[in-house]
């Protein structure tokens, strides 16, 4: 054995470790929830949804308030989780009395939190490769909050919408879907 052989030994089983590292084998890397919530998964102990407030700690209304008249009722549909996402509430969309639409959470709405979610109108069941308006998708813009009660102004093509989203924009994720079914 020469000289080199101890040293030709130590780079060897490093570029190994490192190689194996690089790959994958023998990892054993693990995801840890960082989502608020006393199960570290936006849920409580008995399965329900947090209630974790306004994201940007203002109120949980973001537009017509709550003695706004409440229009007709146009469609109205019950919130149900996606990706994994816990979700509950229904949304309506409603034409007010000056002839604009909007889409209302009800007061019960909760979502699981996301980054930057917004609140989507589209005619599609199924929201892949991100928000594309050449398909039908509506942005009503950032949600202010995943809970509670609160409305987003929707242009005249809203109408048409088979569904509305809670929809994260950042990870293109459906956080919640509602079918809306046209009102009686």
């Amino acid at each position: 054995m020469t000289r080199d052989a101890p040293t030709r030994h130590v780079r060897t089983s490093l570029t190994s470790l490192i190689l194996c590292g690089a790959l994958g084998l023998g990892c054993d890397a693990r995801f840890e929830s960082l989502r608020p919530g006393p199960l570290g998964d936006g849920g409580t102990a008995d399965g329900g949804l947090a209630d974790n407030g306004p994201l940007d700690g203002g109120s949980s209304d973001a537009g017509e308030g709550a003695d706004a008249d409440t229009g007709a009722l146009i469609a109205t549909g019950a919130l149900e989780g996606r990706s994994g996402y816990g979700a509950s509430g229904s949304v309506e969309l409603r034409r007010l009395v000056d002839g604009s639409l909007t889409l209302r959470f009800s007061d019960d709405f909760r979502a699981q939190g996301v980054p930057s979610p917004i609140a989507l109108l589209t005619t599609r069941d199924l929201v892949t490769g991100g928000v594309q308006p050449a398909l039908g998708d509506i942005s009503l813009g950032p949600m202010s909050s995943v809970t509670g009660a609160q409305s987003y102004a929707a242009p005249e093509a809203g109408a048409g919408a088979l569904y509305a989203f809670v929809y994260c924009l950042p990870f293109t994720v459906e956080v919640a879907r509602a079918q809306l079914e046209p009102a009686p």
